[in-house]
């Protein structure tokens, strides 16, 4: 569920398709040696609340259709926008202030809980990507790597991707609180399933030659950044399952233990 990112515009090549879709679920798929079935909904251009008011009826057929023995992994990819309308937003200080970080904290809340309320089976996990804005600085066609845009990007991004950090912490705190009361409905015993995913290290773009992994328009990805940003979605979302697995992590093979 997500925005431009996660509707993959700026593919090398439009048969491409939605790549980081793709090669997450064949990476997920592969580690397990389970069927993986995938569905993407986007809102190009998209705030948090206008993903949440433009998409709900997609996401409401295709979540409630996950029976009660499957595994439903739910990816939410936001925040560009949201501060690109933050800064289109200053020229009014009321305004601005109804679109900050904490309103942009309290809008994915809200799309956490309609997803939640959509979700029909117990074997749930969502997760909050960052914004990979380091490894596409690595490229030299990223526009936001010309200071002072750099500055000003990439601090804006980082506290909004704080806000996704928080709510994730807050969240798994408020899990292990209710878990260790006999009395806690079993529901708020087990919503409180939301992690967040970092950014990928900006060496990542190293794989690919000419570190290419931005688009000509200059601000989303291309089709290597969003194969190597899916190896870094993937290998976070295997960490949360629970089973000895061998996976490639930014394109190195690694054995590792995945905590539950």
């Amino acid at each position: 569920i997500g925005d431009s990112l996660s509707a993959c515009v700026g593919v090398t090549d439009p048969t491409d398709g939605l790549v980081l879709q793709k090669t997450t679920a064949k990476l997920i798929q592969e580690a397990t040696g389970r069927d993986v079935e995938w569905y993407n909904t986007a809102v190009v251009g998209g705030t948090v609340k206008e993903i949440r008011d433009k998409m709900d009826g997609a996401k409401t057929r295709f979540l409630q259709k996950v029976t009660a023995e499957e595994e439903l992994v739910v990816v939410i990819i936001c925040g560009l926008n949201d501060y690109k309308s933050f800064v289109l937003s200053l020229w009014n200080p009321w305004l601005a202030a109804k679109m900050g970080p904490l309103a942009f904290k309290a809008e994915l809340l809200t799309l956490l809980r309609d997803v939640r309320r959509s979700i029909t089976t117990p074997k749930s996990r969502i997760f909050i990507p960052a914004i990979p804005i380091h490894l596409m600085a690595s490229d030299p066609k990223f526009l936001l790597s010309v200071f002072p845009l750099s500055f000003m990007g990439w601090s804006l991004n980082a506290v909004w991707d704080t806000q996704k950090f928080n709510i994730a912490f807050e969240q798994q705190a408020e899990d292990k609180l209710y878990s260790c009361s006999s009395t806690a409905p079993l529901a708020a015993q087990t919503e409180k399933n939301t992690y967040y995913i970092g950014e990928p290290p900006e060496t990542a773009s190293d794989q690919v030659e000419n570190n290419d992994v931005v688009a000509s328009d200059g601000v989303h990805l291309n089709t290597n950044g969003y194969s190597i940003w899916a190896k870094f979605i993937a290998a976070n979302i295997l960490q949360r399952g629970g089973e000895v697995r061998r996976f490639s992590l930014l394109g190195r093979e690694k054995e590792q233990r995945i905590a539950v």
